[in-house]
């Protein structure tokens, strides 16, 4: 926490978030593994998937505990009274990395770090990534004592949960298994060059978009991951053209391409939005700032900012910023 010895490799992690081969535990095992050189404080670490249950009350789902306390979170869910419920559905409800001892309301964190004290847990670091479908992905780590310092990377750290949140709805999509070529919009070299690419990816600037975001994820990829990870992250972004993970897939000749899969997250159609400010809007609504939806969409700031402002229009409101207060469309 705070200054480290050494800079985190989070690209690392971002490659494991994108291999979805296999179970969700055994994606979310592979995934914390990869976190072990900078989310671990030697205390062990710890994630799982949850939704938003009809009550307003999250449920955890897959858990996974690694070298931290007996302490089960899907039992403390279960047991959690309705007022907890509610303060731990609004944490749940957007992007957030830092720890439990910032959250509000102080009950909230109260109920989850209590049962953990008699082990010598004081604190608990979390990154949490939500999807629009009302369900997410939620990591991190056991704290023997609260660092003095607050994260000198949490920007980062939010822009991993955004991942963590594609990689997870990727896997489901894929149903744990390789991309196929029917799955891929299109199909690229390592360098960014098309080798096959379907009606999806037929327009020049849906392919030059995918060019872009392949040859940004090699240069994330690159000396940068170590010298400067903050800058690594900002690279690889979530969505390329708003619609496509890049994915890994060996050949059988062993050579590496680079597979583009839909992958935009389901939304209820708004009939007066276009589809791209529909999406706009669903993130902007979690809570999202606007340069943490131009990283998950791909796009320019200025595009998200200008699509928030239209859409608002066509709605009849006065801002973009009604959209927090007013019930989806």
């Amino acid at each position: 926490m705070g200054a480290r010895v050494r800079k985190a490799d989070f690209v690392r992690t971002i490659e494991a978030v994108y291999d979805v081969q296999g179970s969700l535990r055994d994606w979310l095992t592979s995934v914390l593994e990869s976190t072990r050189d900078w989310l671990d404080a030697g205390a062990g670490i710890w994630g799982c998937s949850w939704t938003m249950t009809a009550s307003g009350a999250p449920r955890f789902d897959e858990f996974l505990n690694l070298g931290g306390p007996p302490v089960s979170l899907p039992e403390l869910g279960e047991a959690m009274p309705p007022e907890i419920g509610r303060m731990a559905a609004q944490v749940l409800r957007v992007d957030f990395a830092g720890l439990n001892s910032e959250v509000d309301p102080p009950a909230c964190r109260e109920y989850f770090i209590t049962p953990l004290r008699p082990f010598g847990i004081t604190d608990l670091d979390l990154i949490n990534g939500r999807d629009v479908a009302g369900r997410g992905i939620c990591i991190g780590s056991y704290l023997f004592r609260t660092p003095r310092h607050r994260r000198d990377d949490a920007g980062a750290l939010t822009r991993l949960a955004r991942h963590l949140v594609a990689g997870s709805r990727l896997r489901e999509r894929l149903g744990g298994r390789a991309p196929t070529d029917a799955d891929a919009a299109a199909i690229l070299t390592p360098m960014g060059r098309i080798e096959h690419a379907t009606a999806a990816a037929a327009k020049a600037d849906t392919r030059a978009a995918l060019r872009e975001a392949v040859l940004a994820m090699a240069r994330a990829r690159g000396a940068e991951r170590r010298t400067d990870p903050d800058r690594a992250v900002r690279r690889w972004r979530v969505l390329a053209d708003a619609r496509f993970s890049l994915i890994d897939r060996f050949e059988s000749d062993g050579r590496r391409v680079v597979v583009a899969c839909e992958n935009a997250a389901s939304t209820r159609a708004a009939p007066r939005l276009t589809e791209r400010e529909h999406q706009v809007v669903a993130l902007y609504r979690l809570g999202a700032h606007p340069k943490l939806i131009a990283y998950e969409l791909g796009i320019a700031d200025a595009t998200v900012r200008v699509l928030l402002s239209r859409a608002a229009h066509r709605l009849g409101l006065a801002s973009a910023r009604a959209f927090r207060s007013t019930p989806e469309e």
